[in-house]
């Protein structure tokens, strides 16, 4: 006997039953449409809020986060503009748009 043998992308697809994915925390959308803060990203913006310029371990002691936590915070927050890297190279400095971010937002976790 041969095998089956799919004749279109479409037919093959028709088979099973897709399901789009549950949202995760990453993808959760805020009323404005931005991506939601999380506790951690909070924490690391308000350690950096009054004009500090702080290293990653800075950061972490200051927040009282986890090195993972605080790495993964600060990657999601400079990809998202609200904190700039600063020179020396390792630190980093809130932005004028982390500012008005955790003003809006960081109440949520006051």
């Amino acid at each position: 006997m041969a095998p089956f043998v799919f004749h279109s992308p479409a037919a093959a697809f028709s088979r099973f039953r897709i399901r789009p994915a549950a949202p995760s925390e990453d993808t959760a959308l805020g009323a404005g449409g931005d991506r939601v803060m999380n506790p951690a990203e909070v924490a690391v913006l308000a350690a950096l809020h009054p004009d500090h310029t702080l290293t990653a371990a800075e950061i972490r002691r200051s927040s009282s986060l986890t090195g993972w936590r605080t790495r993964n915070a600060l990657a999601g927050l400079e990809s998202r503009g609200l904190i700039l890297p600063s020179s020396p190279r390792g630190r980093w400095r809130i932005s004028p748009r982390g500012r008005v971010a955790l003003m809006t937002k960081g109440k949520r976790f006051a």
